[in-house]
């Protein structure tokens, strides 16, 4: 059996009959499941010189694996940016949603390894046509900051909605959020202030672990009375007191600086000095200053 290294290295061997090199990782996780058009079952590996034939066959998957391969070699040196586009555009091309997804992706305006917005956005619209709710959320922001298309507030708020009954954790906060504002003008469209729908969409997104949704909903109930929302303080503390208990990732100042302020006060919960203090200490801890100042005030 030949060995060969690296997927260049194939490509130029594989017209001379090196036809058991192994694709890379990508290709060697395809299962049969993950081809929605039915036409290729790949078992739990395929050989790279079969991938590459299926890709030049029109295969979608291999053409996407493929582009993953010169996207992500192993071997920096034997990365190509262009082939790996011109996989992935090949892929995409044919309906292939993740492929539509890295394109969106490798055009991303600032970020993306070759920012071209108007690409970007041809390809986010592809995959949020078919369902994808990130991809619809991409699309939001595209037509909020006119980036790849002109500024569309109506459609904006379409995609976000849209995204985020599909599930989209950070399109349900934004929404939240700009129900909660409300009576924002944006080329004279005005998004109506309704707080119980904000609650609705932040408690959702915030479900899904969210960090800025919880923080929201705590400072909402615990600060709020207005429309049709009043302030809940035993709800608050108890959202509050949750979110940090199971919130695996620090940078919770913000709601441990408002865990001090309900156990000082007695606010939602019975009042208790020593669970403030400690509360306003972990507020600082996590780089709050003003719950560094409430320490010491407590001290």
């Amino acid at each position: 059996m030949k060995i060969c290294s690296s997927l260049a290295l194939l490509l130029t061997l594989s017209a001379l009959g090196c036809s058991d090199v192994m694709a890379g990782s990508s290709a060697a996780r395809l299962e049969a499941d993950s081809d929605p058009f039915g036409t290729y079952a790949f078992g739990n590996s395929v050989t790279l010189s079969e991938l590459v034939r299926l890709a030049e066959d029109g295969n979608a998957i291999s053409q996407y694996v493929l582009g993953n391969e010169y996207m992500y070699a192993e071997d920096r040196s034997f990365r190509d940016l262009d082939l790996a586009i011109l996989w992935f555009d090949k892929s995409a091309n044919q309906g292939y949603l993740r492929a539509q997804k890295d394109l969106a992706m490798i055009y991303t305006p600032k970020f993306g390894e070759k920012p071209e917005a108007e690409k970007s956005f041809y390809w986010s619209l592809k995959a949020a046509e078919q369902g994808d709710a990130y991809s619809q959320l991409q699309v939001s922001n595209a037509y909020i900051f006119g980036e790849g298309v002109g500024q569309d507030f109506s459609e904006s708020l379409f995609w976000l909605r849209t995204s985020a009954l599909n599930g989209e954790d950070e399109a349900q906060r934004i929404l939240g959020v700009r129900y909660f504002e409300g009576n924002v003008e944006f080329k004279g469209n005005v998004v109506r202030q309704d707080r119980h729908e904000a609650l609705y969409w932040l408690e959702k997104s915030a479900a899904q672990g969210n960090y800025d949704a919880e923080v929201e909903v705590v400072r909402i109930l615990y600060l709020y009375s207005a429309g049709d929302v009043s302030k809940d303080h035993a709800k608050a503390f108890r959202l509050a007191r949750s979110y940090v208990d199971n919130n695996s990732v620090s940078h919770d100042s913000t709601l441990y600086y408002i865990l001090g302020e309900m156990y000082q006060y007695g606010r939602g919960t019975r009042q208790d000095i020593s669970k403030a203090k400690e509360s306003y200490r972990l507020s600082c801890d996590d780089g709050g200053k003003a719950g560094c100042d409430k320490y010491r005030e407590l001290k």
